[in-house]
């Protein structure tokens, strides 16, 4: 089977016999090679025009320098690179019923809001885990100080992402013929979050945490209080043809000037740690070329910036989903007990 690291390894092989290039010099590495043989990569780097393989390897290029220092956030993105800008499929004209409910647990009339909002819930996980294990009270005051740049940025996506509700919306209006209008009351979220900021450069550091951990409480139940209200609506007066059609054109009509454009690059990467690899292929093939340039360009090297500042914590950049109000615990018995 071809992998993701084939595929990068083959590409950056490519890089290297290529005289001209605007891409800086790759790491050097022995196990860097393409196998002549390997038809499958071949097959896959003759797809990519000029200028998308460039831009793939622009960002490969830009992660492997940001390895040493960052290592877990850039070999994270790096690793979904993949499903850009491969031509071994068909383009889709529209996500098939059905797509992604198994893997996401959710009803066809749950999945517009629920899968816009999914990686946000990753977020706050990591947030939580990080002040919940006592690491935020432990850490340096640099690494405080990047904890509340990212929850700043965190912040300022929760905002990004109600530009691609509304136009999700508009378009399940169209779709529908009905006017959609969703009214949340963010209000106290907002306040929580201004609230935490007082608190950011006083001691103890704890009270900071703990405004951070009202804030995150309230902006979950919000989201959650959303999606439930949106997926009443959406049974009443939608259909699963109608919705999963939505989804498409919001995807499939996205432009490089997309304001929104670091959140098209934290959806589609989370992704792959959510979804089986054909959801995921058929998802990328709705995107234009265009705007698949964009993720694996600038829009994912400002989501990379967002992530490198939890470098400094414990996160795991591989969770997908999360139980935020539960957790289970497993540990092995202790010979004594068992029966």
């Amino acid at each position: 089977m071809l992998t993701g690291m084939d595929l990068l390894e083959a590409l950056e092989a490519l890089k290297d016999s290529t005289a001209a290039s605007a891409c800086a010099p790759l790491a050097t590495a022995s196990a860097l090679t393409a196998a002549p043989s390997n038809s499958g990569v071949t097959f896959k780097i003759e797809a990519y025009d000029a200028d998308h393989r460039d831009g793939v390897l622009d960002t490969i290029a830009w992660l492997r320098s940001h390895d040493e220092a960052k290592p877990k956030s850039s070999g994270f993105l790096t690793a979904f690179l993949q499903f850009l800008h491969v031509a071994d499929a068909p383009p889709t004209r529209s996500l098939p019923l059905g797509w992604g409910e198994h893997a996401l647990r959710v009803r066809w009339n749950e999945m517009g809001y629920r899968l816009l909002h999914a990686p946000f819930y990753v977020d706050m996980m990591q947030a939580r885990k990080i002040v919940m294990s006592g690491e935020l009270l432990r850490a340096p005051p640099a690494e405080c100080k990047a904890f509340a740049a990212w929850l700043d940025g965190f912040f300022v996506h929760i905002e990004l992402v109600g530009l691609l509700k509304q136009r999700f919306l508009g378009l399940k209006g169209t779709l529908c013929r009905q006017r959609l209008a969703v009214h949340t009351q963010y209000g106290r979220a907002n306040s929580l979050y201004n609230e935490s900021l007082r608190f950011m450069h006083t001691k103890p550091l704890g009270l900071y945490g703990e405004k951070v951990l009202e804030f995150l409480n309230e902006l979950e139940m919000t989201l959650w209080d959303e999606e439930d209200a949106m997926a009443d609506a959406t049974a009443r007066v939608s259909t699963p043809e109608m919705e999963f059609t939505a989804i498409t054109s919001l995807f499939a009509g996205l432009l490089p000037a997309e304001p929104a454009g670091i959140i098209v690059a934290k959806l589609v990467a989370w992704m792959p740690l959510a979804l089986p690899a054909d959801d995921v292929r058929a998802f990328v093939n709705l995107l234009s070329p265009d705007v698949q340039r964009c993720i694996s360009g600038s829009w994912l090297r400002a989501y990379a910036e967002h992530l490198h500042l939890l470098e400094g914590f414990e996160v795991d950049l591989s969770a997908s989903t999360t139980y935020s109000r539960s957790r289970v615990e497993i540990s092995p018995l202790h010979a004594n007990l068992v029966p």
